[in-house]
């Protein structure tokens, strides 16, 4: 296959390469840019009670795009859609994968696990950084003391 167009897209937003498959990933939290990024590839709006969208998209001119839109903020629906693109991305390259409600079902999975795992990691983290900090400083104060 060939390389997704992100020439068409709106240039807010963040563009990201996915490993492995030398294909552009475009992330906005922005649903006015999703929205618009649909427009150019002649496709309507995400609907409005989404908390986001994550989707391969193709122009009548055959020009591929997948986006990750992120509008509720939450990071477990960042999971959910990025959980979506690698199962597009997948199938882009040839990888087989399964399509439809099982596909869903992983997302949602994926999204939930990930949302309520994620604060136990960062809260773990921040106690981390905490101790790695204190002990720099003391590192620090030794070895001017030496």
């Amino acid at each position: 296959p060939g390389k997704s167009d992100m020439d068409t897209i709106p240039r807010r937003g963040k563009r990201f390469d996915a490993p492995l498959f030398d294909q552009t990933v475009f992330f906005t939290t922005d649903r006015g840019d999703y929205n618009a990024a649909l427009a150019k590839l002649g496709h309507g709006p995400c609907p409005d009670i989404a908390g986001g969208m994550g989707g391969k998209y193709t122009s009548a001119e055959g020009d591929v795009m997948f986006i990750i839109g992120v509008f509720n903020q939450r990071y477990s629906t960042l999971a959910h859609e990025v959980a979506h693109i690698c199962f597009f991305l997948c199938e882009f390259v040839g990888v087989p994968v399964e399509n439809g409600a099982v596909n869903e079902t992983y997302c949602y999975l994926m999204g939930a696990l990930y949302g309520s795992l994620y604060p136990h990691l960062s809260d773990s983290n921040a106690a981390y950084n905490k101790a790695d900090d204190k002990r720099r400083k003391e590192k620090k104060r030794a070895a001017r003391k030496a």
